[in-house]
């Protein structure tokens, strides 16, 4: 049986089914500049993974902007593998992390 991987993002709103060794994308928009970043609300549930998370612009601004530009989108991916069966719910946060 083949490995997929399935992409969410925040307008994702219905479930998502995964079976042992596929992998989840989630990508969040953020605004680095500011200061913001996306943080995972509580522990990595025991059925997933956590593979990493990265910071990326949008394909379609990268080609058409200059690296390092503040105020550009960018998009925060986190990917997560499904281990074993089960229901889980993922719960993101946008915060500094400075401030309470």
């Amino acid at each position: 049986m083949d490995e997929t991987e399935v992409s969410v993002d925040e307008t994702t709103t219905r479930p998502v089914k995964l079976r042992a060794g596929d992998t989840v994308k989630v990508s969040l928009n953020v605004h680095m500049s500011s200061g913001s970043s996306w943080h995972l609300v509580g522990a990595t549930p025991v059925n997933l993974e956590f593979l990493g998370s990265e910071v990326a612009q949008p394909q379609t601004q990268a080609q058409n902007s200059s690296a390092g530009m503040v105020g550009l989108r960018e998009v925060q991916v986190f990917r997560f593998k499904a281990v074993s069966k089960g229901d889980v719910s993922l719960e993101f946060r946008k915060a500094r992390p400075w401030e309470k």
